[in-house]
Order: structure tokens, then C-alpha cells, then sequence
């Protein structure tokens, strides 16, 4: 890489400042991965997952695990790291950064519109489920390719994105810049003003219920749905509130990017990685505070449900099929059931549990009863 180059930030980004930007974020975005794993396994280990609401959540944290990952796997130090291996590395950890970023805002979008039709609509959207799976998870693909038309995934300041900067030209990468506007910048600011927008609405709604139900000897038909609707919505609302946050510090960079390019700042760049791995990290956060999951989460409840899973694990029946022939008399025995007519039923298989024999174990006989 032309390290002469005075135009871009190449050269700005030749130094151990932007490593050390670089390692910070991995590190945010290794401890958010850790806090997406931990609230994956409590969604599916008390089975959470049966409401709609904290499978949306299980959706985020999927979306924020994947994302964290990208994160994690990044490292760009613009003097050591050369060569075809890192290139290409580069460019799939920019295209999986990619993917996952719009996992997380289609994830955070489809908790936004179910909290609109929740409150607005009064219907459940748990029937828009399907729809929501597919927009969080396939939608991303069906355009984040087009970089690839021109190669313009790679090294991005700091980390390995859609590069705004021709290293072989040392000038301004003017298709790259079209892409991050056009396939980020854009969209993701104008769904964050629109969220914004619904979000409020949601807000008025929910007030608006809290007011009438408050009201001495006045009960609306739908009271119940209302205080039903507001039980459900006020814990989702935390999630948007944190993408709003999250997305503050990454827009002014972005920004002050777009005015001085050739002279970024190192400390917007870093509270920019800081707050561009936190997202894991604040939705586990978000999760924890939620009533229901505070519940759930002492250790009275941990080890009930980890028993309850070890027992049902113990007690799963299996069949084992006994031999027609005489070859061996243990293994033909038969469990003889008396039934109400009176007659002996013979069963050609037995229903063994795990946690009476070992499979390999001969059957004990069973004393037959014979019918009075």
C-alpha cells in the first residue's frame, strides 16, 4: 500500500493509534458475542422462545450474536497486514459485517412493527411471524452483493468494510462511496427517523390507555386488551430506544467523514468501535431488566429447569425390537398385559427407560399374572 498517499485515510490510519481503535472494538465485540450467547441459551432454557415477543428478542440476539462475531474477526493494522490471504479476508469479513448490520436494524424493525400492530391495530403479530423470519434473516442478501460488481469490499479506516479509498490510485473510491450511502447510510437513517416516528405514536397509544384506565367508573369494552397491550409492549420498547442510541456516535463520524476526509478523528473513530460493539452487550442488558426474565433468573428456577431437562432426558423411552426365533430365550421374554376382557396381551416390543436398565442390559422376567 502507497503509504505517500496525503489524500485519503491511508495515511492517517498508518499508525498505532487506529490499531489500537481496531483492537477495542474487537474486544467490545468478542464481550457482546459472550452476552448474545448467554441470552440465547436463557430464551431456549426456559423455553421463552413459545412467546412471540422474546422470540423477536431470540431473533435480535441472533442477528447481534452474528454481528458481534463479524466484529470479533476483524483486525486492521494498515502496516503488517498484507497479502492475498488478508485480502480476501478482508473483503468477506466487510460483506459479513455487512449482512449482519441489516440483520440487526431488519431485527430491530420487525420488533417496531409489531409493537405498531399491537397497539394500533389490536391484532397478533404472531400470524406475521413467517414474514419476519425472512426479513431479518434472507432479506440482506438480495442486495448486499452488488459491492462485489467492482471489488468494493475491503479496508475502511478502522476496520473492513465497503472502502470509500482506492489504495492502488491513492484518491477517493467514488463507487464505494455510492454503495455505503446507497446500502447503508441512507436506509438506515431514514428506517431510524420513521422508527423514531412510530415509536412515539406507540408512546401516545399506550398513554392514552394508562389515562382512560385510570378513570374512576369508566370501563371501555377493551380495557383488558389495553392494559394486555401495554403489558406486552413497555419491555419491547427498550430495543429500538438501544439502536437509536447505539447509531448517535457512528452518525456524527460519518458525517464529520463526509466534511474533512482527509482528516478524520481518532476519537470519534473510537467511541464510534465502542458503541459499534455494544449492541450485543446493551440487548442482554435490555433482556435482564425485563420483568418476566427477572423472574425467571435465580437460582431456585435455574435448577429446577436444568433438573427438569436432565429428567426428561433420563426418562426418554426407547423401543427395542425382541427376536421371532429361539436363538435366545432372554432377549424373546414378553411383558404380558392383563387386559380388561380378561385375556393376555403379548407386545413384540418393549418400552425400555433410560433410566431403569442400560440398553445392553438382559431383561429380568416378569412374573405373568394369570386371569381370574
Amino acid at each position: 500500500m502507497d503509504t505517500n498517499c496525503t489524500t485519503s485515510n491511508a495515511s492517517q490510519f498508518a499508525n498505532s493509534t487506529y490499531s489500537i481503535v481496531s483492537a477495542v472494538s474487537v474486544l467490545v465485540g468478542f464481550v457482546s458475542f459472550l452476552a448474545c450467547i448467554f441470552t440465547i441459551i436463557s430464551i431456549i432454557l426456559f423455553k421463552q422462545y413459545y412467546l412471540f415477543n422474546h422470540r423477536l428478542v431470540l431473533y435480535l440476539a441472533i442477528s447481534a450474536t452474528i454481528f458481534s462475531l463479524s466484529v470479533t474477526i476483524q483486525r486492521v493494522d494498515y502496516q503488517q497486514e498484507t497479502g492475498t490471504f488478508y485480502t480476501n479476508f478482508c473483503i468477506f469479513s466487510g460483506f459479513f459485517n455487512q449482512i449482519s448490520s441489516w440483520m440487526i436494524l431488519d431485527a430491530v424493525t420487525s420488533i417496531t412493527l409489531s409493537l405498531i400492530i399491537r397497539a394500533f391495530f389490536r391484532r397478533n403479530p404472531q400470524t406475521f411471524d413467517c414474514v419476519f423470519v425472512f426479513f431479518i434473516f434472507f432479506f440482506p442478501f438480495l442486495f448486499n452483493w452488488v459491492p462485489f460488481i467492482k471489488s468494493a469490499y475491503g479496508k475502511s479506516g478502522a476496520w473492513c468494510w465497503i472502502r470509500s479509498m482506492d489504495e492502488n490510485m491513492c484518491q477517493t473510491f467514488k463507487f464505494g462511496v455510492l454503495m455505503q450511502l446507497l446500502l447503508w447510510y441512507v436506509p438506515l437513517y431514514a428506517i431510524i427517523l420513521i422508527q423514531m416516528v412510530l415509536f412515539v405514536l406507540v408512546i401516545i397509544k399506550i398513554t392514552h390507555h394508562k389515562k382512560y384506565s385510570m378513570i374512576d367508573g369508566y370501563v371501555p369494552y377493551n380495557q383488558t386488551d389495553g392494559q394486555e397491550t401495554i403489558k406486552e409492549t413497555v419491555p419491547m420498547l427498550a430495543y429500538p430506544v438501544i439502536y437509536f442510541v447505539i447509531n448517535i456516535f457512528p452518525f456524527v463520524n460519518c458525517i464529520y467523514e463526509f466534511v474533512r476526509p482527509a482528516h478524520p478523528s481518532v476519537a470519534l473513530w473510537f467511541i464510534s468501535g465502542i458503541f459499534n460493539g455494544l449492541i450485543g452487550l446493551l440487548i442482554t442488558v435490555a433482556y435482564l431488566v425485563d420483568p418476566q426474565t427477572r423472574r425467571k433468573l435465580n437460582r431456585a428456577n435455574v435448577k429446577a429447569v436444568l433438573a427438569s431437562w436432565c429428567i426428561h432426558r433420563r426418562n426418554t423411552v426407547y423401543d427395542y425390537s425382541i427376536p421371532a426365533d429361539n436363538s435366545s430365550d432372554s432377549l424373546r421374554r414378553s411383558v404380558q398385559q392383563h387386559d380388561t376382557t380378561g385375556n393376555n396381551t403379548e407386545h413384540t416390543h418393549l418400552g425400555v427407560c433410560k433410566s431403569e436398565r442400560h440398553p445392553n442390559q438382559k431383561l429380568s422376567p416378569k412374573h405373568k399374572t394369570e386371569p381370574k
